[in-house]
């Protein structure tokens, strides 16, 4: 059988399944553009260059901003603090426009925030922030509003941000809980393309962790490889990885990966497998006694993530199909408001952690 009939029957079984989980546009096609989303963060940033000017939509906002860094001189940019390049040496996240900053995917970051309930006010985590491109739109946006806070495990991607991206506190996490914050210190969090990698015991881990350090009626906005994911792979061939570098080369190539992904969605709801060196990614090959352990391409559908992954006091108030990168899906968890009150007596809290250090990523 031909490799494109081999797709074609792929892309049957993984909609028949899950159709409410694939982002289509209004002619019923797989689309990549996203849902619609708020200038939350660019428009602020736009109007503050060009205060007359008319905005049409979020996407407008983003292709006016866009010209504007791309073609201003160095002074004017300098000037108009949006004078940061992609860093020489330095992990980044590249999100395919040459643009240090994450003009568009801070403002879907916001945007399912917003429209899971939350108030964008009060103290914000960009857990796995990078070298900071998404922190950097926040805090040049002046949403003065959050006090804004960055955590990596890559200390050069922090020394880096801590030089050149103001207005935020940076500091270096490690490659396992806890993080070097307070309980309760978080009115909101976010975390671009992390749980995409995470083995579900890391993932388990540290998602309880995040509960630790949010405020109670805390959200957290997260990403996650879904059915979208793997239909835009079948269908655009995008993203495009080394499929051999994946579990010791266990798959030769798109096809069988791919089929084995939607077989781990169908049965039990997730597939990982890790990576086969830390060199896979650029990220982890900068830090240092790393593995790949708990580290490679995790796919989970929503139950699997509420069975398995939340623990006690978060609850899912929000999903969206393909909220940012065009392909990731969005889940945002809410902390209960009685969470302080359980956790006061001790014996909520102490269960809890027993269940995270079963969930520990083992690190050589």
């Amino acid at each position: 059988m031909k490799a494109v009939d081999v797709e074609r029957q792929l892309l049957v079984a993984l909609i028949s399944k899950f159709t409410d989980h694939i982002q289509l546009d209004g002619n019923g096609h797989l689309t990549m553009d996203g849902p619609d989303w708020k200038p939350i963060a660019t428009l602020p940033i736009l109007r503050s260059l060009q205060p007359e000017t008319d905005v049409t939509s979020a996407l407008d906002a983003y292709t006016r901003l866009k010209t504007f860094v791309e073609t201003a001189e160095t002074g004017q940019l300098r000037a108009a603090n949006l004078g940061l390049t992609p860093p020489q040496g330095v992990h980044f996240v590249d999100g395919g426009d040459n643009l240090f900053y994450d003009f568009v995917n801070t403002d879907r970051t916001l945007t399912e925030l917003e429209l899971a309930g939350a108030e964008l006010q009060g103290s914000i985590l960009d857990f796995g922030c990078s070298s900071g491109r998404n922190i950097a739109v926040i805090t040049r946006a002046g949403l003065d509003r959050l006090k804004v806070f960055g955590a990596d495990p890559i200390p050069s991607s922090i020394e880096w941000a801590k030089a050149n991206v103001p207005g935020a506190e940076f500091a270096v996490s490690q490659q396992e809980p806890p993080l070097p914050y307070d309980e309760e210190s978080f009115d909101l969090a976010y975390a671009k393309s992390i749980w995409t990698h995470f083995s579900p015991r890391a993932a388990r881990a540290w998602m309880e962790e995040i509960t630790r350090i949010l405020k109670p009626g805390g959200h957290f906005f997260f990403t996650i490889h879904g059915p979208h994911d793997v239909a835009n792979r079948l269908v655009f061939d995008f993203p495009r990885p080394r499929y051999p570098n994946i579990a010791n080369g266990e798959f030769p190539d798109k096809v069988s990966f791919l089929e084995a992904v939607i077989a781990g969605l169908r049965g039990d709801g997730h597939f990982f497998r890790p990576y086969t060196t830390v060199r896979t990614q650029g990220d982890l090959g900068k830090l240092e006694g790393a593995t790949t352990e708990d580290w490679g391409l995790m796919f989970m559908t929503t139950e699997y993530l509420q069975q398995h992954i939340l623990p006690p006091g978060l609850e899912l108030v929000r999903f969206t199909p393909a909220a940012t990168a065009g392909r990731l899906d969005g889940c945002v968890v809410r902390k209960s408001s009685s969470q302080r009150a359980a956790s006061s007596t001790g014996t909520h809290r102490s269960s809890l952690r027993r269940v995270a250090r079963s969930w520990l990523p083992r690190r050589g």
